[in-house]
């Protein structure tokens, strides 16, 4: 495959498939050697356009799959295929017509044993469409139904609470997550202290939604997380015994 190694010529044209699809269709139709063109991360054409929100796109997508050579099933240096980036960052539209029509056999997942959902969860949503993307996921391909963690046990709520992604529709929709522990025994509680972002926006709600902060995993407990972080100064405080009755924020 041509590998695009310079990076102005990268962001110009894939940034057209989120703003332009129609014009990248003209110009692969023009140039089929374009279909197979891959980003220094391995991610195609089609990787770009299922991660926009372009109106055009759910029209275009097919016709995209259907020129010869269109790489469905190609993988970025992640592993994650077109469907895993239209679940992160597209629109419900793109991620049904993948679905569809991207002869995806089962449940795809990437080299670290993450499928759709979990992509899904990394980012924050609209509340809207995104509560419609999980309602999808969930009834149309089951995802985080059958096997759901991680090559690591890591759950979609785990990846969402490490990386401020969309904690709140995961606990208002699939509320059993918070419980559940990776390899290590750590629950998404743990995961958002060791990581230290968005606890101002993330940690309330995985509280109200049963968190436990004294519990212990391999690597320690909540509090300890929370100091490897530097976090430990106002949201220690908070999880103690002298709990205020709001987040310090």
């Amino acid at each position: 495959m041509t590998d695009l190694t310079k990076l102005e010529d990268i962001l110009p044209l894939y940034r057209l498939c989120l703003g332009n699809p129609a014009e990248v269709l003209a110009m692969v139709k023009g140039n089929p050697d374009a279909i197979t063109w891959t980003a220094l991360d391995g991610s195609t054409l089609l990787h770009w356009m299922a991660a926009g929100n372009h109106p055009d796109c759910p029209g275009i997508i097919p016709e995209f799959l259907g020129l010869e050579g269109s790489l469905t099933l190609n993988k970025d240096q992640s592993g994650a295929l077109p469907i895993h980036w239209a679940a992160r960052w597209g629109s419900l539209e793109n991620l049904v017509c993948l679905a569809r029509f991207g002869n995806h056999a089962r449940l795809p997942r990437d080299t670290i044993g993450r499928d759709i959902m979990h992509w899904f969860a990394h980012a924050r949503q609209d509340s809207f469409a995104g509560s419609q993307k999980l309602e999808f996921m969930t009834s149309q391909m089951a995802a985080g139904l059958d096997g759901r963690e991680d090559r690591h046990g890591g759950t979609p709520l785990h990846w969402a609470s490490a990386f401020g992604g969309e904690v709140g529709i995961l606990v208002e929709k699939m509320p059993e997550l918070v419980h559940e522990v990776d390899d290590r025994g750590a629950t998404a509680l743990h995961w958002m202290a060791g990581s230290g972002i968005s606890l101002d926006i993330n940690l309330p709600l995985l509280l109200d939604a049963g968190a436990d902060p004294d519990a212990a995993c391999h690597d320690g407990t909540v509090i300890d997380q929370l100091i490897r972080s530097d976090q430990q100064e106002t949201w220690v405080r908070y999880l103690t015994g002298n709990r205020p009755s709001s987040p310090p924020f």
